[in-house]
């Protein structure tokens, strides 16, 4: 998949070249940080199928400029949650991993179980910080 995603991001920064526009000036036009599109382009990122659909709008290039028969493989939640853990701090990183172990550990997690999940979890980055 990430020779698609390189693909994709040789396609965007041809086509924004062509147009004139520098990579600040595309993500401000989406929405994005500069350094996303950079990252995008490189093929180092998963863009959201959301966020192609903007770059491609931006970019006035045909929706076909994606190969149909990969769309299979995109995941809007996953990268969505990518994206998130991609500009996370350290310390958030660290809530997130122990909300997920608990959800994984048991499917079923009342709202006081949540409450001191999350109360452990700030503990323990205060201890780890």
């Amino acid at each position: 998949m990430l020779d698609e995603y390189k693909v994709f991001g040789e396609k965007f920064r041809e086509q924004r070249k062509r147009l004139g526009l520098s990579q600040a000036e595309l993500a401000e036009k989406v929405g994005l940080h500069e350094k996303q599109i950079y990252r995008l382009e490189s093929g180092k990122n998963s863009p959201s199928f959301h966020t192609v659909l903007k770059i491609i709008h931006e970019l006035d290039m045909d929706i076909r400029v994606l190969d149909i028969n990969n769309l299979k493989n995109f995941n809007p939640i996953k990268d969505e949650i990518l994206s998130i853990l991609e500009t996370s701090k350290d310390e958030d990183l660290i809530l997130y991993r122990n909300v997920i172990n608990a959800i994984q550990t048991s499917k079923r997690i009342t709202t006081k179980q949540r409450q001191e999940l999350l109360m452990s979890s700030k503990l323990n980055q205060k201890t780890l910080l």
